[in-house]
């Protein structure tokens, strides 16, 4: 199973706090709630995979191997959770800097993982994959190897042409 780039994780977190903090901006009273609920459950009520997952063709399994569920979910997203309530609740400006922190703390843990594990997944027991199917079609975007070329029909040393 190949591990998911560090890109993609990020870009797919990335449109979950840009959906999350939009629905807080755009809903005064009560859009703080629906955006630390959706930053919590996003990865746990479609399949293992948020909005910003699915684009990407990325999900989260459990340690069975089953899509995220939604214990599993609040678990890994509990810190990027944190962050989002304290962006809402406190100012932009005084929550800035503790989302900031959230993020950073998730990402050096991913940076310095063997596994391809942040925090969260540590905690929850998770781990991002491709969705099935779609790590074959990045392959087949992928230019051949020298291997493979060889292989693709030319004519090599040693070999009779048409005479």
């Amino acid at each position: 199973m190949a591990s998911v780039s560090l890109l993609n994780r990020a870009v797919s977190k990335g449109m979950d706090l840009v959906i999350a903090l939009a629905v807080a901006e755009a809903l005064p009273r009560a859009g703080w709630v629906a955006a630390v609920l959706y930053i919590l459950v996003a990865d746990g009520i479609s399949n293992g995979a948020s909005v910003g997952k699915r684009l990407l063709g990325l999900r989260v399994l459990s340690a069975s191997g089953e899509p995220c569920g939604l214990k599993d979910s609040i678990m890994r997203n509990l810190m990027f959770g944190i962050g989002v309530l304290f962006w809402t609740v406190l100012h932009p400006i005084l929550g800035w800097p503790l989302l900031a922190a959230a993020i950073g703390v998730e990402s050096l843990v991913l940076m310095g993982s063997d596994n391809g594990r942040r925090l969260g997944d540590e905690l929850a027991g998770t781990r991002v994959t491709y969705e099935p199917g779609h790590e074959d079609k990045e392959e087949a975007n992928s230019e051949p190897s020298e291997e493979e070329e060889l292989e693709g029909g030319d004519i090599t040393e040693g070999e009779n042409s048409s005479e």
